[in-house]
């Protein structure tokens, strides 16, 4: 029993760090985390009862039989020195089981070590794109947590700027209680990060046109590094987030709007595609997988280029237990990899490695894009 409670204890502490590894890079919702954590703490007693009920012989398992007179004697005459170390391991292993347990489910447990106060520097290349706030009909609602991905993907790589990953940025707003459009609140967030820069804004819809406002701001000052204000059709969604990109940076560039990086985007050209996409991103951050494939599915089919669908809806069947659309999927994405940016290629790679069977490469791999970015 007490060998049992060793070997569970240290295992379910490897569980749960590896959990703490992968989730992030995986961008999967933290209460993936909670449940491995809630699933491996309530194993511990179970486990510890069958030791104890059971026992393994060369017969097969069988119930464990009453210790006679002098068993129960010759126990009780063994030296300490003989029992202290099972003791001992158990001990240590149930602690590490309790301690990983309360990190995963206490206040503000859960969080993966990208989610965690930063304790360093500000760093003025890392840059936070937060939630705008929203005022309009329906059919604009979905941009203010989709207008985090939008630009965050068209900043990073501007120069030698990095964008905060959009997944983590709104997991990290929910948990912060952040109030979009909020610029003390925004103070909040971005500092999980260690970012020293970071963009708010707000959004308003109104008889079919849609203005968008938009700062830059640094950390550490009070007046915006750069202001944009951009005023088109609904369906102009693209066209908005370019000019919103190549005016913010100008103010943080000097001037040299000319350096924008037109990277791969992960987006699409047709806005219900991309309603599509962000309505099936918001499903898998809470874990609601089945809803994520359905909407992943119809991306793809509103856009049958939409790399990065591809890679979502990819991981959302093998979490929904859909092996083979899951591997249909993650090849199709593969197909279309030239129009992701670099990490999400990176990330794709490594994910297709894993599903390939290869886990130590695709550990590596992993590891390489956590130390990247």
């Amino acid at each position: 029993m007490f060998k049992v409670a060793a070997v569970y204890g240290a295992a379910g502490f490897g569980v749960l760090q590896l959990a703490d590894i992968l989730v992030p890079v995986l961008e999967l919702s933290e209460a993936v985390t909670r449940g491995i954590a809630l699933v491996t703490i309530l194993g511990f007693p179970l486990a510890v009862i069958l030791a104890w009920a059971l026992e393994v012989t060369p017969d097969g398992v069988r119930r464990t039989e009453a210790a006679d007179e002098g068993e129960v004697e010759e126990i009780v005459a063994d030296s300490r020195r003989s029992r202290w170390p099972v003791g001992f391991a158990a001990g240590i292993g149930t602690a590490l089981l309790l301690w990983a347990g309360w990190w995963a489910l206490g206040p503000g447990g859960g969080d993966s070590s990208a989610d965690r106060l930063s304790d360093g520097p500000l760093n003025d290349q890392v840059l936070a794109v937060l939630p705008f706030a929203v005022q309009g009909s329906d059919d604009v609602q979905y941009l203010g947590n989709g207008i985090v991905s939008l630009l965050s993907t068209k900043l990073d790589g501007a120069g030698d700027l990095r964008s905060v990953d959009s997944q983590t940025i709104l997991r990290i707003a929910d948990r912060e209680n952040y109030a979009p459009g909020s610029r003390s609140s925004a103070i909040n967030v971005e500092s999980v990060f260690g970012a020293g820069l970071y963009v708010v804004g707000d959004i308003v819809e109104a008889a079919g046109r849609m203005q968008i406002s938009a700062s830059l701001h640094r950390a550490d000052a009070e007046a915006p590094l750069a202001e944009a204000t951009i005023d088109r059709g609904v369906d102009e969604v693209f066209e908005i987030v370019d000019d919103l990109t190549a005016r913010l940076l100008s103010g943080l560039r000097g001037g040299s709007a000319a350096r924008v990086q037109r990277i791969a985007t992960v987006t699409t050209a047709s806005v219900p595609a991309l309603k599509a996409f962000l309505e099936g991103e918001d499903h898998f951050r809470h874990g609601q997988f089945a809803a994520a494939v359905e909407s992943f599915r119809r991306a793809t089919q509103e856009d049958t280029l939409f790399a990065l669908a591809y890679y979502r809806l990819s991981l959302s069947a093998e979490w929904n237990f859909a092996n083979k659309l899951s591997l249909g999927a993650a090849e199709n994405a593969v197909a279309l990899s030239h129009r992701l940016a670099d990490r999400d290629k990176r990330i794709l790679d490594a994910y297709l490695t894993r599903r390939l069977g290869d886990n130590a490469a695709a550990t590596i791999k992993y590891r390489s894009i956590l130390g990247t970015y």
